[in-house]
């Protein structure tokens, strides 16, 4: 989750420097908007506005994740834990996703500030290993959590997925990204083992989830699907021309019924302990078949454009969608977000 939080705050960091400039300077319309134009050589005053932004941002995040999230956590000395099929992996895809993300994102604001290409992709490597890494250090000594091999694993793949295709191609054939949607949850009452107490599925998935779009936004693994899409016109070496080169085919992986991390059973804090009946409420896993769009190779002559369209490329496109899971086995949707 914190991960997710994280994910843009690179993109963020140029906005907000690409706000600064247009504020603070004279500039006419033409050249402010060469401001979004990569700079063909080192353009020393932009780099340090990006190294400022990036340390200045860093340290404020570690500060609000010590303040915010493990400062009342129970702390003990380093430890591993291994959270190996947690979530059904969902947080793996996550970690995966996010290290990505963070190494385009990264790699893509040094070329913007000059950095010559393969320098830029060992610092977005560099940066999105510092990122992820951190995150892993801080759940190293707190009792709840520990340092998960797993998801170093994954932020590691995601990286040197970005890594491999920059280097070895000078594209991204394939992307990960994400898509999701608000759910409900029916007032299905739940009683306790003991019957000693009852609550509701909503009030369950209210306490892990949160009520808020923007909390089951990252939260919810039940109405998340991470995304491989892949570069139809890249992938085919531009033989079939009559693709489009925007057009990109997406596999999808979802899970369902996922109301705790390793199974569905919990103890609330009065100590009473509750299990799903797994009939009614079956745990699997989803796979998606789906046409997705790659924002980056939109054409447009709007320097501004294409840095908006490139900053949103971690969304999957909703489209026309098929569905396997062994539970209802074959379904289409028109269209799936």
């Amino acid at each position: 989750i914190i991960l997710m939080l994280m994910a843009n705050i690179l993109n963020i960091i140029k906005r907000t420097l690409i706000c600064i400039y247009l504020m603070t300077t004279t500039l006419n319309a033409q050249d402010s908007l060469r401001f979004f134009d990569p700079a063909v050589e080192l353009n020393t005053s932009r780099l340090w506005q990006l190294n400022a932004g990036i340390t200045l941002t860093y340290t404020a995040a570690v500060i609000g994740l010590q303040q915010v999230w493990y400062k009342d956590v129970p702390k003990r000395d380093f430890h591993f834990f291994n959270d190996w099929n947690e979530w059904h992996n969902m947080d793996k895809y996550g970690h995966f996703m996010t290290a990505y993300q963070y190494a385009r994102v990264a790699a893509g604001a040094y070329q913007w500030a000059g950095v010559e290409r393969k320098s830029s992709i060992w610092i977005g490597l560099g940066l999105s290993t510092l990122l992820q890494a951190t995150v892993e250090w801080m759940d190293a000594y707190s009792s709840k959590w520990g340092f998960s091999i797993p998801d170093m694993a994954a932020n590691t793949t995601g990286s040197l997925l970005y890594g491999f295709q920059a280097w070895h191609w000078q594209d991204q054939r394939v992307i990960i990204k994400l898509s999701t949607s608000q759910r409900s949850y029916p007032d299905h009452m739940l009683l306790s083992l003991d019957g000693m107490s009852q609550t509701s599925l909503a009030e369950r998935t209210s306490s892990l989830f949160g009520d808020q779009f923007s909390q089951t936004l990252l939260k919810d693994y039940n109405a998340q699907t991470y995304w491989i899409s892949l570069n139809l016109h890249a992938v085919f070496n531009k033989k079939m021309t009559w693709l489009p080169p925007w057009l990109n085919l997406a596999f999808g992986l979802g899970s369902e019924n996922l109301f705790g991390g390793f199974n569905n059973s919990w103890v609330d804090s009065q100590g009473h302990q509750y299990i799903l009946d797994s009939e009614l409420f079956p745990r699997y896993r989803q796979y998606y078949l789906s046409l997705d769009v790659d924002l980056s190779r939109i054409k447009t002559k709007s320097p501004l454009l294409k840095t908006l369209l490139s900053a949103i490329n971690f969304i999957k496109i909703p489209a026309p969608t098929i569905e396997y899971n062994p539970v209802n086995g074959l379904k289409s949707h028109w269209i799936y977000y």
